[in-house]
């Protein structure tokens, strides 16, 4: 018999969520960051630079069909789930669910087709080989839908801990793999490619049993509603889908402008720095807390502007500690362990510029998300999506990667001036002036205590 579902949604205070959040993601992502180290030190020193290359173009490939849903629909998703929470509409929570996780599964299926019919036609543009890593890629559009399906449930009900789990599943069996067959026995590009894919499956069957079992300790036994999920979509879903797939699309555009203007090396140089920069970052996960709780918290527009002006201010210390810290360390990291991509560190450190961008919309995508303002995000994903092929064609051939540091920065800070612009002017409650980012009140010394106890009371609960 299924557990008694939760009747209704008592909050928990937002700055203990977050910063239990906090405390237990950057410990787990500090093993994830760990099993990478050892996967990049066997996988890059085990494949040359022009391999590394074709890999990272493969999957750029199959990154494009697989945005229409897994970047633009899950957030959208998670914030209206968060917001039927927040109202005890668990049957219509339920309903919405279900629904969700249907039109993942077949929207998989559609999407892989439409793929292999793609590549099918355009065979002739591809050698024999590059068909055949293209063919077994695809299958990660199927992978990633079903563990997407799992961590957004799980952060709607902040088990942060078991989303970090998952990766950590994942990744342990990358790097279990790539010691094996691409270290050891030698296996090369082909070998790596087959990890990458049948990894977040084997990452999937160990965490169902925990899946299910929380989904019928919160749903089990309530009655389902009509979830609206078309509705949803059509009305504010379909634009952040959009969006998600312009911005894979610039991503992907962006390595094969890369590749045309520079060359093939130099796509492994950015990749890696933009590896290294997302491997950093996320070793202080408050965007993916923020991506949960705020939506949940999104009803009160006083405490949501507090929440937004918080959350940035928190993540921009977050980030500038790290950055500071990756500054220092990440050339010796590179000359020890990666000398052949040792002029990745130049890049790296430009790409931290976009710290003070990414800590605001850390904050400012989940409001959009849950005020349903979509349609700004997809405007501005399309000029932003223009503006790096202008800023491409004018800078790469003349500055090199240094151009594509320089694009990178200007069209991240242009676009999101752009999304807060239009949200203030519909919203003009939430305008906020650069000096509130800079303040400290007794609220920010009391979060501050907060978390040197937590981290405390974690370290002590480790070491007994």
């Amino acid at each position: 018999m299924a557990d008694m579902p939760e009747s209704g949604v008592t909050p928990q205070p937002l700055k203990k969520v977050a910063i239990k959040g906090v405390a237990t993601l950057s410990f787990q992502n500090l093993l994830l960051q760990i099993i990478w180290f050892f996967t990049s030190l066997a996988l890059l020193n085990s494949i040359s630079v022009t391999d590394f290359s074709v890999l990272k173009l493969v999957f750029a490939a199959v990154a494009v069909p697989s945005a229409l849903y897994i970047s633009g629909l899950d957030p959208i998703i998670l914030a209206d789930l968060g917001v039927e929470r927040e109202f005890g509409r668990l049957g219509v929570l339920k309903g919405l669910f279900r629904s969700y996780v249907l039109f993942e599964l077949v929207s998989a299926v559609v999407i892989w087709s439409g793929f292999m019919l793609a590549l099918t036609f355009a065979r002739s543009a591809f050698s024999p080989p590059t068909q055949q890593y293209l063919f077994v890629a695809s299958f990660l559009i199927f992978s990633r839908p079903l563990q997407n399906i799992f961590i957004q449930f799980n952060n709607l009900y902040f088990q942060f801990g078991r989303v970090t789990l998952i990766k950590l599943y994942d990744e342990c069996t990358t790097l279990i793999a790539t010691l094996i067959f691409v270290w050891y026995l030698k296996q090369g590009l082909h070998a790596a490619i087959m990890i990458q894919v049948i990894s977040p499956f084997i990452s999937i069957l160990f965490a169902t049993p925990a899946f299910i079992s929380l989904y019928r300790k919160k749903l089990g036994g309530v009655q389902q509603e009509h979830g609206s999920f078309f509705a949803r979509l059509k009305a504010h879903g379909k634009w952040s889908v959009g969006a998600a797939y312009l911005l894979k699309a610039q991503d992907a555009l962006r390595l094969f402008l890369i590749d045309h203007f520079i060359g093939r090396s130099a796509v492994a140089l950015f990749s890696l720095a933009d590896s290294l920069w997302g491997y950093m970052s996320s070793l202080f996960p408050i965007k993916s807390i923020l991506d949960a709780m705020l939506p949940q918290r999104a009803k009160d527009e006083t405490a949501a502007r507090q929440n937004l002006v918080r959350g940035t201010k928190y993540a921009l210390m977050g980030f500038t500690v790290l950055g500071i810290c990756a500054s220092i360390g990440g050339y010796p990291f590179l000359f020890l362990f990666f000398p052949k991509y040792i002029a990745a560190f130049p890049i790296f450190l430009g790409l931290l510029l976009v710290i003070p961008r990414f800590s605001f919309t850390s904050a400012l995508s989940p409001l959009l998300r849950a005020y349903k303002f979509q349609r700004p995000t997809f405007t501005t994903a399309v000029w932003s999506l223009f503006l790096t092929v202008v800023l491409a064609l004018g800078l790469y051939p003349i500055f090199g990667v240094a151009g594509v540091v320089a694009e990178v920065v200007i069209t991240n800070t242009v676009a999101a001036y752009l999304v807060y612009h239009a949200f203030w002017k519909t919203y003009p409650f939430f305008r906020v002036h650069l000096p509130e980012f800079f303040t400290w009140d007794a609220y920010d010394a009391d979060t501050l205590g907060f978390l040197r106890k937590k981290l405390r009371l974690d370290r002590s609960a480790r070491v007994s």
